[in-house]
């Protein structure tokens, strides 16, 4: 009896120790960082920039820069005419329910609704920049911004710039990716999406 209650406690110890060190190795690679403040990145953190197209606005599931482990639902953008958005605002008025469940087999098992259209010149000041966890131990930008004007002022949309298939389209900034060697490459607007406010 005591020779099985030492073999379960030997069990216990080593699947204790796995746990510990996956911690220790993988840890670090889970947790978002913020990087609002970096000098590095002051080129786009607090800038304002102008949308250069019709877009969406619309809620996903999106990465968790609380770190609560918790999926939060945030609110994103892309531009009207990319693939599985409508071409023009009167149409996804016309029929959101139809659009929604389009962009729901587009991306990832995870409901999209569309919340409203903004026009080209929408004005979108950058407030956090994150470095956000991805697969094989790579990392993605996560860059929040504040509506500036229009119907959505206020409001807090996450870019489309990390990867997820829960965000269609392309991205905004480039490079998206943050590799191990390269932590802090800047990313640069799209100028086909963005260009500096005047």
């Amino acid at each position: 009896m005591e020779f099985k209650l030492w073999i379960k406690f030997r069990i216990f110890l080593y699947a204790l120790g796995f746990f510990v060190f996956s911690i220790g190795i993988f840890g670090c690679s889970l947790v978002q960082h913020d990087l609002t403040d970096d000098p590095r990145l002051q080129n786009i953190a607090n800038q304002c920039y102008e949308t250069q197209k019709d877009s969406l606005v619309y809620e996903i599931g999106c990465a968790d820069i609380t770190n609560s482990l918790i999926a939060p639902r945030c609110l994103t953008i892309q531009a009207l005419g990319e693939p599985c958005l409508p071409e023009t605002k009167e149409k996804f008025y016309a029929d959101p329910e139809k659009w929604e469940k389009k962009m729901y087999r587009c991306g990832a098992a995870s409901r999209k609704k569309g919340i409203d259209v903004v026009s080209a010149g929408t004005q979108l000041k950058v407030t956090k920049i994150f470095s956000t966890p991805g697969f094989e131990l790579n990392r993605f930008w996560n860059i929040t911004v504040i509506v500036q004007n229009g119907e959505l002022i206020d409001k807090e949309l996450v870019l489309p710039v990390y990867s997820s298939a829960n965000i269609l389209g392309p991205k905004w900034f480039h490079p998206s990716r943050i590799y191990p060697s390269d932590e802090l490459s800047v990313p640069e607007p799209d100028p086909q999406f963005l260009e500096a406010c005047d």
